[in-house]
C-alpha cells in the first residue's frame, strides 16, 4: 500500500522538471533567471526557489543546502569577521557584536558557537546553562531586530 502510494506522490505531487521564468535581477535591473522546483528531503516534498542574475551575480534562495549561498557567504566580509572570532574563540565578543549590529547570524557561526561549547565546557551538567544564556542572547538579538 505504502509503496503504491509514494509511487502516486512522486508520480502527480512531485515536479520531475525545474520550471524557469524571466525576471527583473533586483540589484541590476536587467534579465535574470527565476527557478522554481521540488525536492524530497526526508519523506517530505518541499518547495524552493532561486533568482540568479548571469550580469551581476545576484543571487537569492530559499534551499537551505544551497552551494551557491555557502560560497558566496564564505567570501564575504562577515564571514571573515566571524572566522576571526571562531579561531580565537572570543564568543562572547562575537555575540556582542551581534548583538549590537544590524548583521543576521549565520547558521555557521551558531554551530561553531554550539560546537565550541560542547567542546571545551568540562562539567556535562553545565551544559544547559551556557546553551540557555545563549539561547536567549539570539532570542533577545532578534526581538531587537523585529521591533526595529
Amino acid at each position: 500500500m505504502s509503496k503504491a502510494y509514494n509511487l502516486e506522490v512522486i508520480k502527480h505531487v512531485l515536479q520531475p522538471n525545474d520550471f524557469c521564468l524571466s525576471k527583473s535581477c533586483p540589484t541590476c535591473a536587467r534579465k535574470a533567471t527565476r527557478t522554481e522546483y521540488d525536492r524530497n528531503d526526508g519523506g517530505c516534498i518541499n518547495s524552493y526557489f532561486r533568482t540568479d542574475c548571469g550580469h551581476c551575480g545576484h543571487h537569492n534562495c530559499n534551499d537551505e543546502f544551497c552551494i551557491t549561498c555557502e560560497v558566496l557567504y564564505s567570501q564575504s566580509e562577515q564571514y571573515k569577521e566571524e572566522q576571526q572570532y571562531v579561531k580565537s574563540e572570543q564568543f562572547d565578543v562575537l555575540l556582542e557584536k551581534i548583538k549590537t549590529s544590524h548583521k543576521t547570524a549565520s547558521p555557521v557561526l551558531i554551530t561553531n558557537v554550539k560546537i565550541y561549547m560542547h567542546r571545551y565546557l568540562d562539567d556535562l551538567t553545565n551544559v544547559c546553562d551556557p546553551i540557555t544564556k545563549f539561547k536567549n542572547a539570539i532570542t533577545s538579538i532578534l526581538i531587537q531586530r523585529s521591533a526595529a
